[in-house]
């Protein structure tokens, strides 16, 4: 509501929600290790994840990037 109130692009919006939706599956598995005891194992996975996205995430798209034009 906030974001239709100030009057945000809806495929803002429309990104925030999907990334919401894809950090809820990650929590779950995180909070589940927690509680069986492997707090640390949780803790990497909150930082490995997002790191990992990011690197392939901009490796892919500058490989492809240069694939489609070297110049």
């Amino acid at each position: 509501m906030l974001g239709l109130m100030l009057d945000l692009p809806k495929s803002l919006l429309g990104l925030t929600l999907l990334s919401w939706g894809n950090c809820m599956g990650d929590l779950n598995a995180d909070v589940a290790m927690t509680k069986k005891g492997f707090g640390e194992m949780a803790l990497t996975g909150c930082m490995a994840g997002p790191v990992f996205n990011v690197f392939v995430g901009l490796g892919a798209s500058t490989f492809l990037g240069l694939v489609k034009n070297p110049d």
